[in-house]
């Protein structure tokens, strides 16, 4: 691991005065629960340079799995490039999260496609598609979720492309993108 540049916090102490202000200590490794990871922590109510009696407790936190790190967008679409590998799933999941604000000017959403092999040199350039697999034949997804389906007008199949090299392209509309994976479905 390594920090962030900013160095931000990921697990805040709690507010002045509360039992978890002084300090906070993972006990245990996250634990799965649904699409939820449970983490159980201890709290200090002083910090280690404080005087005073020393009260605390064990307190849990939640988080949508496997969200740790993400890429958002917002308004303006942002796009997503993979590096070329070998396609081996039947199906293509991710792990999305839409804005769920009700005053947003431009509908969240989240879309893929499915590229060829670019010629050597041509990567930022080259955006062809396989066929039945553009960004265009996406069906978009406006959802928050851990393990969504992808499809391309009702069709989620890849079992094709099995064994093609393939780039994945992602396209966000005030949505965050936190992991895809092939899935043998």
């Amino acid at each position: 691991w390594e920090r962030y540049h900013t160095r931000e916090t990921y697990f805040a102490r709690g507010p002045e005065g509360a039992w978890d202000h002084g300090g906070v200590l993972p006990t245990c490794p996250p634990l799965r629960h649904g699409e939820n990871l449970l983490l159980y922590y201890s709290g200090m109510a002083i910090g280690q340079e404080e005087q005073g009696s020393f009260t605390g407790g064990v307190g849990i936190a939640t988080i949508k799995a496997d969200r740790f790190i993400e890429q958002r967008a917002g308004e303006e679409p942002g796009y997503l490039l993979t590096r070329d590998f070998v396609l081996e799933g039947k199906s293509l999941r991710v792990n999305v999260e839409c804005n769920k604000s009700t005053n947003l000017k431009v509908k969240p959403m989240l879309r893929a496609e499915i590229l060829r092999r670019p010629p050597l040199g041509q990567y930022w350039e080259f955006k062809q598609a396989y066929e039945g697999f553009s960004i265009e034949e996406c069906d978009p997804l406006a959802i928050d979720h851990t393990d969504a389906r992808v499809t391309w007008k009702g069709r989620g199949d890849l079992s094709a492309l099995i064994g093609k090299t393939v780039l994945l392209r992602f396209e966000l509309q005030n949505a965050g993108l936190f992991s895809f994976r092939l899935a043998g479905d």
